[in-house]
């Protein structure tokens, strides 16, 4: 069965979350963080994102994120392939590395700034 097309408003503050497959954990170590993040970097500056507030936790992530282009999916996919390409051979595997499906919240505007606190502070 197919997704939906996810709708995506230049306007709106996201919420996007993922999990390691089958909840592994995947940031075990510092390196594997900073490869991570430094991936997040290039895919910000490749897609124009503004991240508010992001938390790495050993089997998943959290960021809080504008997509002015509305091109969340689109970098997301550029993110979380790039990552999972690099991972697997570093670690000599193949496979997925994250399960096959994002979470994504749209902030309502009222409540933003404690939903951004929240990320950061709840994980």
């Amino acid at each position: 069965m197919a997704r939906s097309i996810r709708i995506e408003n230049p306007e709106s503050v996201y919420h996007v979350y993922s999990r390691g497959n089958y909840r592994e954990p995947i940031f075990k170590d510092f390196r594997t963080a900073e490869v991570f993040l430094k991936i997040l970097e290039e895919t910000i500056i490749r897609t124009d994102w503004h991240v508010y507030a992001f938390a790495i936790m050993p089997n998943h992530f959290h960021f809080v994120v504008k997509a002015p282009r509305a091109n969340l999916s689109r970098g997301m996919h550029l993110l979380l392939t790039t990552f999972a390409s690099r991972f697997n051979r570093f670690r000599e595997e193949h496979g997925h590395v994250f399960i096959l499906i994002m979470f994504v919240r749209v902030f309502i505007r009222s409540k933003s700034c404690l939903e951004v606190r929240l990320v950061v502070f709840q994980y």
